[in-house]
């Protein structure tokens, strides 16, 4: 019985720190929308010495997009361009991440994987529009493959 008692204790200050570290974060995002809270105020108040008439209710929120970590801006395309020139035929969005990151040499953690392949998809998306890539293939499920166009 007392093996319970200390592995309860382990959990109980596990979830206590948990508790902490997100109390934490919770006083910290608080703070940050205070500060984002008065900046608004005073753009808004510069906008409307700036232009009275203007209604500020009409300008909708932009989306705030989180970042990529492995990527710097106009990085991904050229990536992802430069694994379909090398390759030898049609690759799905799953293969050019794992090439990317061997390339790199980051280690393939599944969640990281998960989200640069949304961004790959992305970037796959957007390089079809301007006719540099194209899906050449739709395998079992609708996975497509790419090449380049």
């Amino acid at each position: 019985m007392p093996e319970m008692n200390i592995s309860r204790s382990h959990v109980v200050s596990g979830l206590a720190a948990l508790h902490a570290e997100m109390t934490g974060q919770i006083e910290h995002h608080q703070k940050e929308i205070r500060r984002i809270a008065a900046d608004l105020g005073h753009v808004a108040a510069t906008l409307k010495l700036l232009a009275p008439a203007a209604d500020l209710r009409a300008i909708r929120a932009k989306p705030h997009r989180e970042r990529s970590v492995l990527f710097r801006p106009g990085e991904a395309p050229r990536a992802v361009l430069d694994v379909l020139r090398q390759a030898d035929g049609p690759q799905t969005s799953r293969a050019i991440v794992e090439r990317i990151f061997a390339v790199r040499g980051l280690d393939p953690v599944p969640e990281r994987i998960e989200s640069v392949q949304k961004s790959v998809l992305t970037v796959l998306k957007s390089l079809e529009a301007k006719k540099l890539a194209r899906a050449s293939a739709t395998g079992k499920a609708g996975v497509r493959a790419w090449v380049i166009a």
